[in-house]
């Protein structure tokens, strides 16, 4: 399960996210500098997840690599909670007692996870956390599909925590950062600090609708600001110990205007975040390539944040862990 390889002086981390009938892959490694290095991007036609394993397994062998996958928006459950107090270890066993009334679903048999939150950020003496609780069935069907290509997850991530991956790379020491992106139907907010993920929010605007008329553009961005403010606020109640230093915004392809409109509506510094700033990027010359460094989709950077999985294991931050116990 745990294969090596080495690529330019790093391991090799691939992720891959399937939206709809559509796949998208990363590759991310290490490089000697420590700094990560975008190394290919990917996406094809998968009607069936299997079929764009296959796809992409064709065009970038992956045997060899650390695969990760992600479930989908319907397919998990992030919840807000406090650390138990038991020992580390002892977490995902008090947690599903803890939760069991707050899913619906049976928790004996579902995949969780708990990731602490920074306890510096709050006057209270709890220990905040977040849970990501999984249905078996869902997990299953991504093992049967990547075993009938050969492959084997190493790692199965979420968008919360693949956009936290992101937007930790931006952070300024000893404060918060805001991350904001939008997607094919809705856009999605994270807060990190030192690493890990604050806060999260589903902002219920489609990139569509920033990008169309000027009259519809206006309405979207000022439900999406009205989204983000409602965050911010509820950010600086609950984490007052900690200063937030801004919003970076991934703009979708022709909606570059989003950020100057955002900048007058939200009350904390806006700017664009880039890839390039925090990351090396070994993409072709052409135009996908220039895309991708100015507006990559929501599912691009969901694959690019999930394969950063290793840079974090290197700085000794939290990975989320869904795997099967039993195995």
């Amino acid at each position: 399960m745990w294969f090596r390889r080495r690529v330019e002086g790093g391991v090799q981390w691939v992720a891959v996210v399937q939206s709809d009938t559509v796949l998208h892959a990363a590759q991310i490694s290490l490089g000697p500098d420590r700094r990560p290095r975008l190394g290919w991007v990917w996406q094809g036609p998968s009607p069936e997840l299997s079929e764009g394993l296959r796809s992409l397994n064709r065009v970038h062998r992956l045997k060899g690599a650390k695969l990760t996958g992600q479930l989908g928006r319907s397919q998990y459950r992030l919840i807000s909670t406090e650390v138990p107090d038991v020992p580390r270890e002892e977490w995902c066993d008090a947690m599903r007692w803890r939760l069991k009334d707050q899913v619906d679903f049976p928790l004996d048999d579902a995949f969780l996870d708990v990731l602490a939150v920074p306890q510096d950020t709050q006057l209270r003496q709890t220990h905040p956390a977040m849970a990501v609780v999984a249905q078996r069935v869902d997990f299953n069907r991504m093992v049967l599909a990547a075993d009938d290509v050969g492959l084997t997850w190493s790692a199965v991530d979420i968008p919360e925590t693949a956009l936290c991956n992101l937007s930790a790379l931006a952070e300024t020491p000893e404060q918060a950062h805001a991350l904001l992106v939008f997607g094919d139907a809705h856009g999605m907010l994270v807060i990190t600090y030192k690493g890990e993920l604050l806060m999260t929010r589903n902002i219920e605007v489609a990139a569509s609708a920033v990008t169309g008329s000027q009259e519809a553009r206006g309405a979207a961005l000022g439900r999406a600001a009205l989204e983000v403010l409602r965050t911010l606020d509820t950010f600086e109640r609950m984490h007052s110990q900690v200063t937030l230093s801004g919003l970076s915004v991934v703009p979708p392809e022709g909606g570059e205007d989003v950020l100057e409109v955002l900048a007058d509506l939200v009350y904390v510094p806006v700017k664009s975040f880039e890839l390039s700033a925090w990351m090396d990027l070994a993409l072709p010359d052409d135009p996908v390539g220039a895309r991708m460094a100015r507006t990559p989709s929501l599912d691009e950077l969901c694959a690019i944040g999930a394969a950063l999985r290793g840079c974090r294991q290197a700085q000794g931050l939290q990975n989320l862990s869904l795997v099967d116990e039993a195995s």
